[in-house]
């Protein structure tokens, strides 16, 4: 999950006490309805973490949301418009070779509902992935593009922000078979819609002069790919999750994305909603039946499935949405686990072998 900023909680000090107060008693609540209904399906320490995180979330985003107050991260233009993050940064930085040295490039798209975010709002995850594909040997290079949200500008922005980076690490020297694309909740869309352009209009025999190729594979923690939402706007799944506020900010994220003269339920800005999703690469899905938004990912697995994807899927039983993230989300142990998929799938299919 992003780490606190507490730069916002100091120039906050208001809000912090007003977290501080509401989330107890959120937790109050939330252990005395594990003691009195021991079957529902979050742990107690999930419950815990549901009632402070999802506090927090809806007071101040930006805690968890925004730019690190400190951090070395270089940036660097993808194009003449577009810019993006390289993880990790050395001193005597070369993107071009760190690129072309690097096993996978892993191309990750922040979630936020393309609405709120930042792309370093998971570096703590980004330098841990590093180091963990170190430990097997292998060298990992994170591109996190900094893509325009939807307030400051409409779709296609994101999307073209997005293939400006997967152009640029192309036009390095990196293959295709050697880029993975990643990303969770509305980045999880963002990827999965950007594949699905690639598809339709970049393939070789595409018109266009030089076509981009598809990734080798793609990492999808669980995504918010139906914008219209349909089977999850009132789920009484919120009651599992931290999005405490989604019924009212759904509709409003649809309409703040989608481009004027669209209709609600466009596929230009919902994966799910594609009439064809076959001919994508293989893909690697992290859910939880208990997150409010499951039945997107329930739905594009069955979907892809059956279009003939492969696809490699890790349920979490009673977790939050983007559980897969890791710590505190998750304990170290659950932390691990997805991690050590997530270096099977991406090392796998770049040395050409499945999970």
């Amino acid at each position: 999950m992003p780490s606190v900023k507490w730069q916002h909680i100091r120039f906050h000090p208001i809000r912090a006490v007003k977290i501080l107060i509401v989330s107890t008693l959120r937790s109050i609540i939330a252990v005395a309805s594990k003691i009195i209904n021991p079957s529902q399906p979050l742990s107690f320490r999930t419950a815990l973490v549901r009632a402070w995180y999802g506090t927090s979330f809806i007071t101040d985003s930006d805690i968890w949301y925004s730019e690190p107050e400190f951090h070395d991260i270089h940036k660097f233009a993808t194009s003449k418009t577009e810019t993006a993050y390289i993880i990790p940064t050395t001193k005597e930085l070369n993107v071009v070779k760190e690129l072309r040295d690097a096993d996978v490039v892993y191309l990750y798209a922040h979630g936020g509902g393309l609405f709120i975010g930042h792309p370093l709002q998971y570096l703590n995850e980004y330098k841990r992935w590093v180091s963990k594909a170190q430990e097997k040997g292998k060298k990992m290079v994170i591109i996190a593009p900094h893509y325009p949200l939807s307030p400051v500008k409409k779709w296609p922005a994101q999307r073209d922000s997005f293939l400006a980076a997967y152009s640029f690490i192309l036009s390095s020297g990196v293959p295709a078979s050697r880029i993975v694309f990643g990303g969770d909740s509305g980045g999880a869309n963002l990827v999965l819609l950007s594949l699905l352009y690639l598809r339709d209009h970049c393939t070789p025999d595409s018109s266009l002069i030089s076509p981009l190729p598809l990734p080798v594979a793609a990492v999808i923690h669980s995504p918010s790919i139906d914008l219209t939402s349909a089977e999850t706007q009132f789920t009484p799944r919120i009651e599992y999750d931290y999005i405490l506020t989604y019924p009212s900010i759904a509709p409003y994220m649809n309409d703040t994305l989608r481009p004027v003269g669209l209709p609600f339920d466009t596929p230009e800005i919902s994966a799910l909603l594609y009439e064809d999703v076959s001919k994508l690469p293989p893909q690697l899905v992290y859910w939880s039946p208990t997150e409010i938004l499951a039945t997107d990912a329930s739905r594009w697995i069955e979907r892809s499935i059956k279009a003939g994807t492969e696809i490699t899927e890790h349920k979490g039983k009673g977790m939050l949405h983007t559980y897969s993230l890791g710590w505190p989300f998750v304990g170290r142990k659950m932390q691990e686990e997805c991690d050590e998929l997530l270096m099977r799938f991406v090392f796998g299919h770049v040395n050409g072998k499945s999970v």
